[in-house]
Formats: structure tokens, sequence, C-alpha cells
């Protein structure tokens, strides 16, 4: 798809073909994500568009709501009614594709920009919810509502848990299989959402198209979708709402991108240690700096990483790797610390109350760990 830069309202789906996420959107603005795992593009949601996008425009009355999605999240009523019209879909570049879309006849047109940075285990959606001059003017809109989700499949498989971090605006999933591997949605920090949902995929849908999220989550393993709803009073003409969110992957099956970049960070790894003696666990403190080494970034997944044994182990490990040794994954902590995914040249970030085992009381020293993450320049 490489030469399909360009394309008019009504044709085909564009593509960024990136590593390690591989980002189709179809003319309705319609979003699909694989990644590459052992060099196999693997589709994130059930089918390949089977995620959408819901606007409402009076309240949670859903004559006024316009939606797309296909598949087993489709938010409109049918191919007839409430969907939204093409405008225009094009991809000026390799890592950007821009789909304008009509919402019926007030006049309100939504521009959906979905970009990439290759190498990165995320992408960034875009809608700028804009009100045009139209004579005569009409009145103001009043409680809009975009809620955007999906029928997720982290690592190709629908069976996940959810979570909710309030502090980091992120709704995600973790699949339930023994590589875990977790997606999630995130609120940009210029415009947090205002509810979230995660449960069976029939119970998001319904929720969705219903224009009322109920800010909840299922902890068990499910199949398992999730969404974002952003709230907003007012839009007189003349007025653009833009929202933005990021859609992130953390977990196993990078290689090679996803590696040790130890190198690339202060050496020795600081950890400071405070040892709770009635239970004979350490709490650590981490301090990660970006050297500058190639003026290269460091991006999401993070994960600290121990040779773990009898007499050490971390008492909350987040799993594996390949070669038997536990990881953390402390992603949240770096992006509630820099809010972008990544650590630039110079970047320093603490993680604190990170509780290891120590079976003779010893505090385990710099060698045994390691930070994976991805390199970008």
């Amino acid at each position: 798809m490489a030469g399909l830069w360009a394309c008019a309202a009504g044709g085909q789906t564009l593509q960024i073909d990136g590593n390690p996420l591989r980002i189709a959107v179809d003319p309705d603005g319609t979003i699909g994500v694989s990644r590459y795992q052992s060099g196999t593009p693997v589709p994130q949601f059930y089918a390949t568009f089977a995620k959408g996008t819901a606007l409402f425009l009076n309240g949670t009355n859903t004559n006024d709501r316009w939606g797309n999605g296909t598949s087993t999240f489709a938010l409109w009523d049918n191919t007839a009614t409430g969907r939204f019209s093409t405008v225009s879909h094009v991809q000026s570049n390799p890592m950007e594709i821009r789909t304008v879309l009509d919402a019926g006849t007030m006049g309100v047109q939504v521009t959906q920009t979905v970009s990439y940075v290759n190498g990165q285990t995320r992408y960034t959606i875009a809608w700028d919810i804009a009100r045009r001059q139209v004579a005569p003017p009409k009145q103001t809109i009043g409680e809009i509502r975009l809620i955007h989700g999906g029928d997720v499949a982290p690592g190709g498989t629908d069976f996940a848990s959810g979570a909710w971090d309030a502090a980091s605006n992120f709704v995600s999933v973790a699949a339930a299989h023994s590589n875990a591997v977790s997606m999630g949605l995130r609120g940009d920090p210029s415009s947090p959402a205002d509810t979230h949902y995660e449960a069976h995929f029939q119970l998001v849908r319904d929720a969705a198209k219903s224009g009322n999220l109920p800010g909840t989550v299922v902890a068990a393993p499910h199949d398992a979708a999730y969404a974002l709803q952003w709230n907003r009073a007012r839009l007189a003409p003349g007025e653009t709402w833009r929202i933005v969110a990021h859609e992130i992957w953390s977990g196993e099956a990078f290689a090679p991108v996803f590696e040790d970049v130890s190198d690339l960070l202060r050496r020795p790894l600081t950890l400071d240690w405070t040892l709770n003696r009635q239970t004979g666990t350490y709490f650590g403190t981490l301090q990660l700096e970006n050297t500058g080494k190639d003026g290269m970034w460091i991006t999401e997944p993070f994960w600290l990483v121990m040779q773990s044994s009898v007499e050490r182990r971390f008492m909350a490990p987040g799993g594996t790797t390949g070669d038997g040794r536990e990881y953390l994954d402390v992603s949240a902590a770096v992006n509630n610390a820099l809010g972008d995914g990544k650590l630039d040249p110079g970047d320093r970030v603490t993680i604190p109350g990170i509780e290891v085992y120590m079976r003779y009381r010893q505090p385990p020293p710099d060698a045994l760990f390691a930070i994976f993450g991805t390199r970008t320049r």
C-alpha cells in the first residue's frame, strides 16, 4: 500500500505500513490495527475494523447520533441512517491518514487524523469537531459526546481482563495467556476523557451506541472491549472541539524492536532500597536517565528485568521474558512522569515502590537488573 498516499472520498482503504504497528483506515474513518509478532502482522481487534467512533449532537438522543465502525463494533443504526458521510480521505505522507466526515446536515464536520511514528508501540488519533458557519445561522448545539472504542484482541486473542488508571486517563486490557500482551486507550493530557467502559464487547458496543459509558471495568478474563467518552456542553457556529487519544501496546512479541536498552541509560542503574524487616522484602526506588548516547529515544514498553531465583524475586512480577527472567512493566510510571511514552536524551524518571524478596536480606546488586524498551531516533 506504500504508493497509496492520496485517495479521494469514496475511495479505498489507506494504510500506514509501520513496524511494529500497521494501521489501516477505511473511507468511513474506521481504523484497524495489526501488530507484528514473529514477523507476522496480527490483528489487534476481533476483526480488521472491529472498532468505531460515535458522535452525539443532542445528549443521548440517538436521532442525532452519527458513527462508523464495522463487524462487531458498528456504531450507527444501519447503512441508511446515522452514518458519517465521507468528504475526503487522504494520505499526504506514509505515516498520516486524514479523513473528513460530515455528521448530518447541521453543519458539523469531523476531521480525523491518524498518525504514527515508526518503531513506536503506540499511535495517535485526533478528532477536530467543527461547527461550520452556515446561512442562515443555526442555534448552538448542546450536550455533545464523542465515544471511541473497539472489540479488542491484544496479541491476537479477545479473551482479556480490564483495568482503569485514572491518573493517566488510561483504559486497558491484558490478554489472558502466558505471553501477556496489554493494550489500551488513553486520553491525551490536552483532552482527557470524561468517562470509560471495559466489559464484554456487546455491552461496551451497546453503551457506546447509547451515548453513556458507565465508568467501570471487568477484572476477570472475558471477551473484552473498551471505550472512552468525551463530553462538551455546547458548540457554537465557528467553534472547533479538538480531542486527542493514544492507543498503546506493551508486553511480549516485540523482538527484535523490543530489546535490552540498558547501554543507553546511566549506569549503574540507581536503585535505593529500604528493608521491611518483618517480611524480608525490599522496596526500591529506580532512577532512569537516558544518557543521550547516539541521540536515541527509548520508547514504550519499559520493563525492569531481573535475574530471579529462589533467593530473590519480584513480589508482583508482570511476567517472564523468553529466557525466564522476571519483569515489571514500568511504562505507566514513565508516562505519568513525562507524558509522552518515551525517554528523550537527557530525560530522568524516578520510579518508586519496586518490591523485591531477598532471602538473605541483602539488597540485590545493580548487575541483576536490565531495562527493556524500544530504540527510536
